[in-house]
């Protein structure tokens, strides 16, 4: 395919292809995106990879090149930490101080350059070799995405050489969070930031709420959303025996509460007007211990089925089986629009989502699940309309009804990397 523009792009990325997480499939779909807009693209990313990479995920369109990095997870491994608490703890989401602190203190300059994701190693050897690939292919476009904050280094570092190459930062997370209280420091994290991303030519990030924030610190950031993430076509039709409320991914239990939707589940199963012979609660994803917890506080056991941690495929397939998909996310005045990836992961399968957001109104949630037909929101105080709406669903599946979206044209193509790619292309 004959490319839209005589240039050539470096695209930065530490997670490259994705690996069994549905947090880095932004950058894949944007490197497509890329690979059709610019004559070549090249991928710089990382080699020994240390978390699961179980998703054989074809990459034919982009020279990918490796270097060798060293962060915590390396050195954990190297200290036998694999099967320890603190690794346990951390991968399950524990809310203890110790591990508490040790986030914070890996996502903070200066440590997040040392042992972050990337680490020292990434950062240099990422460096030098995007220099060597500057000057032997004349490359006019460069491209990095936090998280991994050492991806914009490297990009920072690059524009000292090169000024005049054009660069394209991007933010699928906010690096420094006040809600969450993510970081040591966070006025002097975010003069770091700051100071990171001035040579930027464009910052752009994942819905308005983030944006919010972020152009306070980068002014005429922009927002460019995800399309749907349609990444496999999976046979697997829904699950006539049962009826299913599925949430596959992490889970953040100090931000997410499901509080709304156990107590309607736990009051219709005892007074009778669901069976829960039929009715099944899914999880799957890495925070088990988190998830299991709330079941034994609502005292849901029985019908509460554990997946743990599955492929990308394997997570598709139990979303498309699924009656019902849940969205846990949260929302205050400072904060909002948290448009995970997840939620366009759940828009591909056309199965109705159930968003229960901790918080207050975040009307751009509202904007694309409701006005689109794709699901409903909620928030912990309306437990009474989620009893009508869980109740109409079931209902219609006690009929043999299959639990469909309805197409919405207008929505397929506001949220299709077409429409991505169109407005990558007046950022170049």
């Amino acid at each position: 395919m004959k490319s839209e523009i005589s240039g050539k792009i470096l695209f930065i990325a530490y997670y490259y292809p994705p690996m069994g997480t549905v947090g880095f499939l932004r950058n894949y779909f944007i490197s497509k995106c890329f690979s059709k807009i610019f004559e070549k693209i090249f991928i710089i990313s990382i080699k020994n990879i240390t978390i699961p990479a179980r998703d054989n995920i074809p990459v034919d369109f982009a020279v990918i090149y490796r270097v060798f990095h060293f962060d915590y997870r390396n050195l954990m491994n190297l200290i036998s930490y694999r099967k320890s608490y603190l690794r346990k703890s951390i991968n399950t989401g524990s809310s203890s101080r110790i591990v508490k602190f040790f986030r914070r203190m890996i996502d903070s300059f200066p440590l997040n350059t040392m042992v972050g994701e990337g680490g020292f190693f990434y950062i240099i050897n990422g460096t030098i070799k995007a220099l060597r690939l500057l000057k032997k292919n004349h490359i006019t476009h460069l491209y990095s995405s936090y998280r991994p904050i050492a991806d914009h280094i490297i990009a920072f570092n690059l524009k000292l050489f090169y000024p005049n190459i054009r660069w394209i930062a991007d933010f699928r997370d906010l690096p420094v969070d006040y809600y969450r209280k993510n970081t040591f420091l966070p006025g002097f994290q975010t003069w770091f930031i700051k100071l990171l991303i001035s040579k930027a030519n464009e910052v752009i990030t994942v819905s308005e709420g983030l944006n919010s924030v972020l152009n306070k610190i980068k002014p005429e950031s922009k927002v460019i959303r995800n399309g749907v993430f349609k990444l496999y076509e999976t046979e697997k039709n829904q699950d006539k025996d049962h009826f299913v409320i599925s949430y596959t991914g992490s889970l953040y239990p100090e931000f997410q509460k499901p509080v709304a939707l156990f107590k309607t589940v736990k009051s219709l199963i005892d007074n009778d007007k669901i069976s829960k012979m039929d009715f099944k609660l899914i999880y799957a994803g890495k925070d088990s211990a988190v998830w299991n917890k709330w079941v034994v506080e609502y005292r849901l056991q029985d019908i509460s089925h554990d997946l743990g941690e599955l492929t990308l495929f394997e997570s598709v397939s139990t979303q498309t089986s699924s009656s019902l998909l849940l969205l846990l996310s949260w929302s205050n005045k400072d904060h909002k629009g948290i448009l995970t990836g997840k939620l366009f992961e759940y828009l591909a399968t056309g199965n109705p989502i159930l968003v229960l957001i901790n918080g207050e109104r975040d009307e751009e949630i509202e904007r694309i699940v409701e006005k689109s037909k794709s699901g409903v929101v909620f928030y912990n105080d309306n437990s009474e309309s989620l009893e009508k709406t869980i109740m109409s669903y079931y209902n219609k599946w006690k009929k043999n009804v299959i639990i469909k979206t309805e197409p919405n044209p207008k929505l397929e193509k506001l949220l299709s990397w077409d429409n991505v790619s169109e407005q990558l292309k007046k950022l170049i």
